[in-house]
């Protein structure tokens, strides 16, 4: 829909477009009867919810290019190169569309005069409508073809700069205008859209920008073969037989490299990376993954084909059975502060309230939300908190396979690693607290990850929901409970930072009421003694330097990590300030790149100052 829509009814149309576009687009429609879900919950389902916006975007898709291909003028944005006036006489009118039969593309067009005039003529008088002048096209169209030059030499070398290149829809939405032309689609990749190149001055100062961050983005990016893998980090034990993470690009540009937003991760072994499956076999050969079967969901419990979900073979963490290992309680007197489902929308106000108060926590985070929102993942991470694990899609994980299991954590720390300099998770969290041994050994064997539960649940998770567990009234008064009460146990509080209204809760209630009453607050690895990552012992600590070499991930990873054709930086390029350790080779090079391919520091530096200054003369060109 998007590529038809692009193509054939951009804001330059002809009717031969438009009617190609209508017929495109009408087959596109006829397909939506194909599309169906898998999640059948009635609980935070984002597959239905996206399912629903697709059709909605299709009946706004369909109804609009079919308007547009009746209307034989050029008005606005609606700019016809065989209807080049705009025609009063004839379409001084509103259209009007309508879908009688939702499954079915055809739309039924009717028009409403355009009122001329005012409420009051006596106080306001109407303003008729006069034709634009065509001296500023000829002006701008000289302009466009300056413009296409300095487009060509930027954007063809950023191609292959993942960071400097997220910037430059800066650079053009700031100069996107209602005014006169176009850039074709071969110099974006995307279809025409209307601009308004800058003036003479203007024009200079984006040549002479876009000279020196060519050169610097090749300089910066060499040509590859093959993509050179830096040095990462143990994920596992000083003496575990493999490495598991490797390095790839940072945020923002983190969701081409990981598996699908909308799906979960394949299962299929040529999309696991080797070294998980190296990791998994030999766990599983050892006899550390016990042989209980798949969960089947109920409304209440999983079930295991009448097997005792509290036994001491299955021992269900949704049943509330702790198993050894498991953390469910915070030391005496202490509260872990904690939140799951992130990044997400309440996740900034979050961070704002944390800083304000020169406060951290923990944040179990979701994969796929990393992938969309990294830089808030990001954010958190500078501002010292601990990153922690809650899968990449948010399933109960009883009912994964293994192989289901394995991706489920393995893409969610890999993703982690990449964004915090190397760093490996040393906790995580099951989604609904659903757990058994099995999800446990895969967890622990493979992954060196420790559970942590709660003792006391909030059920906000349901807040954005029609009816709520709880209202928030019934939310504060719980915590007000809690914390007012025993210190021992200590607290580990479950609540979410989903919305705005959650955070809020938060800090009227639980952080308030600790402070109130005297709790010692930490995140989860500090709250334990322990360090905050299974390599490193907090985020500005130094990371633990790797032994071995990851190899490179598989080229189908599910548009994973091995997607990318360039070097993966080092971690320090992440967003850290303190660099991994690298184990030199005997020839003095790191022992993860090879010496022809990844620049040096220096010149990685020196190319990004270049490359900086360069960006900031084509923002202040954009201005002009």
């Amino acid at each position: 829909m998007q590529k038809a829509m692009q193509t054939d009814a951009a804001v330059f149309r002809t009717q031969t477009s438009l009617d190609e576009g209508v017929e495109k687009v009408s087959q596109i429609y006829e397909t939506y009867k194909d599309v169906g879900i898998k999640d059948r919950s009635m609980i935070w389902n984002s597959d239905l919810v996206e399912t629903l916006e697709l059709r909605n975007l299709l009946q706004c898709a369909t109804q609009t290019i079919q308007a547009a291909a009746a209307r034989k003028e050029s008005r606005g944005a609606h700019a016809r190169e065989d209807f080049t006036e705009r025609d009063d006489a004839k379409w001084m009118k509103h259209t009007l569309t309508w879908q009688h039969d939702m499954t079915k593309p055809e739309v039924e067009i009717k028009y409403r005069g355009v009122v001329g005039t005012t409420l009051d003529e006596n106080e306001c008088k109407a303003v008729p409508p006069f034709k634009r002048t065509t001296k500023r096209r000829r002006r701008v169209g000289l302009r466009r073809r300056r413009l296409e030059v300095v487009v060509s030499l930027v954007y063809a070398p950023m191609e292959s700069t993942s960071n400097l290149g997220s910037l430059m829809p800066i650079v053009w939405l700031r100069l996107l205008n209602s005014g006169a032309t176009r850039i074709t689609r071969d110099h974006f990749g995307n279809a025409p859209t209307r601009f308004a190149p800058p003036g003479d001055f203007g024009f200079m100062v984006l040549l002479a920008a876009a000279l020196v961050l060519a050169v610097a983005s090749v300089s910066a990016h060499p040509q590859h073969t093959g993509r050179a893998i830096a040095n990462g980090a143990w994920y596992q034990e000083r003496d575990h037989p493999v490495t598991l993470f490797l390095l790839v690009h940072p945020a923002p540009q983190l969701a081409p490299l990981y598996p699908s937003l909308v799906d979960k991760p394949s299962e299929a072994e040529a999309d696991i990376p080797a070294e998980w499956l190296a990791a998994y076999n030999a766990v599983k050969a050892a006899g550390k993954i016990p042989n209980i079967p798949i969960a089947v969901q109920t409304d209440i419990l999983p079930t295991y084909g009448g097997q005792d979900l509290m036994s001491k073979e299955i021992c269900s963490s949704a049943g509330k059975c702790r198993a050894p290992g498991d953390i469910w309680d915070a030391p005496d007197g202490m509260i872990g502060y904690s939140f799951d489902d992130g990044p997400w929308r309440g996740t900034d106000k979050l961070l704002d309230y944390l800083a304000s108060v020169n406060t951290t926590c923990t944040h179990y985070l979701i994969g796929r939300n990393i992938a969309q929102f990294p830089q808030q993942a990001l954010r958190a991470f500078n501002q010292g908190h601990e990153l922690a694990v809650h899968t990449w899609s948010h399933p109960k994980m009883t009912s994964e396979t293994d192989l289901g299991i394995l991706v489920q954590l393995g893409w969610t720390m890999q993703i982690i690693h990449d964004i915090s300099g190397g760093r490996v998770p040393k906790f995580w969290r099951p989604p609904t607290g659903d757990m058994d041994n099995r999800v446990r050994a895969i967890a622990k064997e493979v992954f060196g990850l420790t559970p942590v539960l709660w003792n006391y649940d909030t059920e906000d998770w349901s807040l954005g929901d029609p009816k709520p567990v709880y209202t928030p009234e019934q939310m504060a008064d719980l915590i007000h409970k809690w914390v007012s009460g025993p210190k021992s146990p200590g607290l580990i509080i479950l609540e979410h930072e989903l919305y705005p209204l959650n955070i809020d809760i938060w800090i009227n209630s639980t952080y308030a009421g600790a402070n109130q009453y005297g709790w010692k607050a930490s995140p989860i690895g500090p709250m334990l003694g322990l360090p905050m990552y299974q390599n490193a012992d907090d985020n500005t600590s130094p990371v633990t330097e790797q032994d071995n070499m990851a190899s490179v991930a598989p080229q189908g990873a599910g548009g994973g990590a091995g997607a990318s054709s360039t070097s993966a930086p080092t971690s320090g390029s992440s967003g850290n300030s303190t660099p991994s350790s690298s184990k030199p080779t005997s020839s003095g090079s790191s022992s993860g790149a090879s010496p022809s391919t990844t620049p040096s520091g220096g010149a990685t530096r020196y190319a990004a100052s270049v490359s900086s200054v360069a960006v900031a003369a084509l923002l202040a060109a954009a201005c002009l």
